[in-house]
């Protein structure tokens, strides 16, 4: 088949580009956030760079990360930094982090008018984009989400505006998103599907088979530059797979294929009565509460349009691959063990089906005439909601960090300065914090830096008070709702086993800000009570 040439770019991907960043910039300055996982990975990524292994506990050979990418350049950054400023580590991992968000967003301009796209349409794509609250936070706190959103842009600009070596180029995007976490074979999988089925929206081959066999190809050189990845991961911690994905998949069955079937078909209309759309566009743990009723109606209801686009009728051919692979990367984050920092990918398809959606309709109106400028009023304040709750964010995220994980920090150096042996063990959920400034050795629960807490749930199963019976920590470290929920409070066992040896309580300062966007989020890890083991209780 042919295809008009595309217009060139000009600089309206430029502009998007210094827009991307300096919004990412300015959510840094404003909340200086660092998210608790970053800390989890960064233990390992200093050890590294001071010459420890690639480990989380030194000594102990553990795959305690998931990203390649959000692990190794931090240990770069730390190494260029001399391995002992751990504030011009993340900086420069931010800078670097912001780069790829911006290209990511320049991408989007460009892949759009590789399709033909108006530039008002590629704008308030782009603008939609650059203001995801979830995007920009998990780009400049530490997390991969920048370096993964890049590349799955750049896997949509292969194919929507080709390449001379077509099977090169998509094989370095796709080696791109493994590199950068590695469930980016759903993003792969999700994007090369919706192409297959409706060709006409890429410049890769000109029919199905060929296409085909160009996947053939482009899979061979991902596997020729991840492949190298895997082969030194399994050698040095004895298995490919990380351990966080271990510990987060034991104790969660999959689901049989019929059921699964079921929900992918469903997934549209299931997305307002279970806040499909607030997952993919409102804050972070929103469900927390502290957001209006109204926000959550209007991010549902947005969603629900991109969602159904492939199916809606007269749509071009790029809407309805990029409607489908939303479904698939949607259908792929509720149906696992769901962390915020996974939907960005999820969101980043949704917002360019919006904007398939938008170039569509905007064909079928009269060229002349009212309607189709004013079929942009709705798509701009769709952009105007987003800028709206991310500066919301702001706010919120900003208290976060220098509440909450002021505290966090603040019991880790505690457990640092109160341990007798650097080899005291703790169990605790919240491990990023703690684990980095106490130093000490984690029992973690699900067990992401610790094969000992895995092993143990598998052998006795989710019961913490067995659990804790069965590796006997030196501390604990527990939120209220985990002493409550886990029935600790009425454990004679563990009351004859543990005391009481320090509060962490930021209550006061949280409470003071009742009414702050998404409140909530700040209220769940207010308290923290730190127990310590009674050396003379015996067994």
């Amino acid at each position: 088949m042919s295809h008009p040439e595309p217009p060139r770019p000009g600089r309206g991907a430029w502009i998007v580009f210094c827009l991307a960043a300096l919004v990412s910039l300015a959510f840094a300055f404003q909340t200086d956030l660092r998210w608790e996982d970053y800390y989890i990975t960064f233990r390992a990524s200093k050890n590294l760079a001071t010459g420890n292994g690639l480990v989380f506990q030194v000594g102990q050979r553990v795959h305690t990360y998931t990203s390649p990418l959000g692990t190794l350049l931090p240990a770069f950054t730390s190494w260029i930094s001399g391995g002992n400023s751990d504030e011009a580590a993340l900086w420069i991992f931010r800078a670097i982090s912001i780069a790829f968000f911006a290209g990511s967003v320049a991408l989007v301009w460009r892949l759009g008018r590789a399709w033909g796209w108006r530039p008002a349409v590629c704008a308030l794509t782009a603008g939609l984009l650059l203001t995801d609250a979830k995007s920009v936070s998990f780009t400049i706190n530490g997390m991969e989400t920048g370096i993964l959103l890049f590349f799955l842009a750049l896997c949509l600009h292969v194919h929507a505006a080709g390449a001379r070596r077509p099977a090169w180029a998509l094989g370095v995007a796709w080696a791109g998103l493994m590199w950068s976490r590695p469930d980016g074979f759903i993003y792969i999988g999700a994007t090369a599907a919706g192409f297959w089925f409706f060709p006409s929206a890429q410049r890769l081959a000109g029919s199905r088979g060929r296409l085909l066999a160009t996947y053939l190809k482009s899979g061979l050189v991902c596997a020729l530059l991840y492949g190298p990845w895997v082969a030194w991961a399994w050698r040095y911690y004895g298995s490919p797979i990380p351990n966080t994905v271990v510990a987060k998949t034991t104790g969660h069955p999959f689901p049989p294929l019929p059921v699964l079937l079921g929900r992918f078909a469903a997934l549209p209309f299931r997305a307002w009565h279970e806040h499909l759309g607030s997952l993919l566009f409102m804050p972070a743990y929103f469900a927390s509460g502290g957001w209006p009723a109204w926000n959550l109606v209007a991010c549902d209801s947005i969603a629900v349009v991109a969602l159904i686009t492939v199916i809606l009728p007269r749509m071009r051919p790029e809407a309805r691959v990029l409607s489908l692979a939303a479904l698939a990367g949607l259908f792929y984050v509720t149906n696992t063990d769901m962390y915020p920092w996974y939907i960005p990918a999820a969101t980043f398809l949704t917002i360019v089906a919006l904007g398939g959606l938008c170039e569509s309709v905007q064909r079928l109106l009269p060229a002349s005439g009212p309607a189709r400028p004013a079929l942009l009023l709705p798509w701009a304040a769709v952009v105007l909601l987003s800028a709206t709750l991310l500066a919301e964010s702001s706010w919120q995220l900003k208290w976060q960090q220098r509440i909450i994980e002021g505290q966090r920090k603040d019991i880790g150096l505690w457990l640092r300065a109160n341990s007798p042996s650097p080899t005291d063990t703790v169990f605790l959920e919240s491990l990023g914090y703690i684990g980095y400034y106490s130093q000490l050795k984690m029992y973690d629960y699900p067990g992401m830096s610790s094969p000992e807490v895995v092993a143990a749930r598998k052998k006795y199963g989710e019961n913490w008070v067995v659990l804790i019976g069965a590796l006997r920590p030196k501390w604990l470290i527990l939120r209220p709702s985990e002493y409550a929920g886990n029935r600790l409070k009425y454990n004679d066992w563990f009351h004859g086993h543990y005391n009481l040896a320090a509060v962490f309580d930021c209550r006061d300062k949280v409470n003071a800000l009742r009414g702050l966007p998404g409140w909530g989020f700040l209220a769940f890890d207010e308290t923290f009570f730190v127990y310590r083991y009674n050396e003379e209780a015996g067994d």
